[in-house]
């Protein structure tokens, strides 16, 4: 898992720099903290797909990703990989004692943790990469619940087909939060067709409301 500063401050919602010494330093112990504290956590499995009314099913499993963004994501999808990740319990602890501690702290460390679980996405996501490309196929950029109108309520049936309690501890609480917090599901489309690399602001349920567009950014730059 490789945090990198400038995405920690990206979580924090700052520049890539900031004048500020004490902050800067802060950083670094607190990612060097999560590092610490995180247990990595990683599973997926590749399924057959099919378009159905009303979005598209992952076959024998019972479970359809609804929406018209899934749709469109995993158009001309022959299969897709399901994954989740988490950092585990250790780190939300420490997050949850620094934010009642040492605010601050707490807020360097949570950025830490986002900014560590997409690490260990990206990652996740090239070892899918490596298997579709061994069978011939394209892939998406990775898609999770709650992007677009994909619907957060996919959360449990996608950790059941995982098996992801077992495997690395990831539960969904009755409102449908992941947990561990500083944990990911997502969705990559297997197709023989030429396919969209990585997410646009066009499809995102932040499209014109996000601080990044405002300054003329996007969270994937």
């Amino acid at each position: 898992m490789d945090i990198q500063k400038k995405e920690v401050l990206r979580y924090m919602g700052c520049h890539e720099s900031i004048d500020d010494e004490i902050t800067m330093r802060s950083i670094d112990e607190c990612i060097d903290e999560a590092k610490g504290l995180a247990s990595q956590g990683v599973t997926f499995g590749i399924f057959d797909i099919k378009k159905v009314k009303g979005g598209i099913e992952i076959e024998n499993s019972g479970i359809v990703l609804t929406g018209d963004s899934i749709v469109k994501h995993l158009e001309g999808c022959e299969k897709c990989a399901i994954m989740a990740a988490t950092l585990g319990s250790e780190l939300d602890m420490r997050i949850r004692y620094y934010s009642k501690a040492s605010l601050s702290k707490g807020i360097i460390l949570d950025a830490c943790g986002a900014a560590g679980v997409e690490s260990l996405c990206d990652a996740a996501e090239e070892s899918i990469k490596a298997i579709a490309k061994n069978e011939g196929y394209n892939t998406t950029f990775r898609y999770s619940p709650g992007y677009g109108d994909l619907p957060l309520d996919v959360q449990p049936g996608i950790l059941r087909l995982l098996d992801a309690q077992k495997k690395i501890g990831l539960t969904a609480t009755d409102s449908l939060l992941l947990i561990p917090r500083k944990s990911v599901t997502a969705v990559i489309g297997f197709s023989k067709k030429k396919t969209h690399s990585r997410l646009t602001c066009g499809i995102c349920s932040m499209n014109g409301k996000c601080s990044y567009q405002k300054r003329g950014k996007s969270c994937g730059s």
